[in-house]
């Protein structure tokens, strides 16, 4: 992905970290909103099926939902105002456990 395109989302995701709370500890509604930011419209998206959305988000140039995540996470990493609420930090910190412990069974069982 070009810079100048990272620059424009992380701009984008600030403004919409900023403007809906909600989008801060969830990153499916962030990437519906930075959808809508971007013009793309928004019930097209819902009458889609996840494989049509999936083959054409490519071909319409659209950011995929891991590239907004790590945007999320840089932009609210260099302000941390815009950081999720405490249930969404403790929640996520329970599901990282969860899947640490998952994890280390994996990789334990296949060495």
């Amino acid at each position: 992905m070009k810079k100048n395109k990272l620059k424009n989302y992380e701009k984008i995701t600030d403004e919409v970290l900023t403007m809906y709370p909600a989008t801060r500890g969830d990153d499916d509604l962030l990437y519906v909103a930075i959808l809508a930011q971007l013009g793309y419209d928004y019930s097209r998206l819902t009458q889609m099926s996840a494989y049509d959305f999936l083959i054409s988000y490519r071909v319409k140039g659209l950011p995929t939902i891991e590239s907004i995540g790590r945007v999320r996470r840089k932009v609210q990493e260099e302000n941390p105002s815009l950081l999720p609420d405490l249930n969404t930090k403790i929640m996520r910190k329970k599901s990282e456990k969860i899947f640490k412990n998952y994890a280390k069974k994996v990789l334990t069982k296949k060495i």
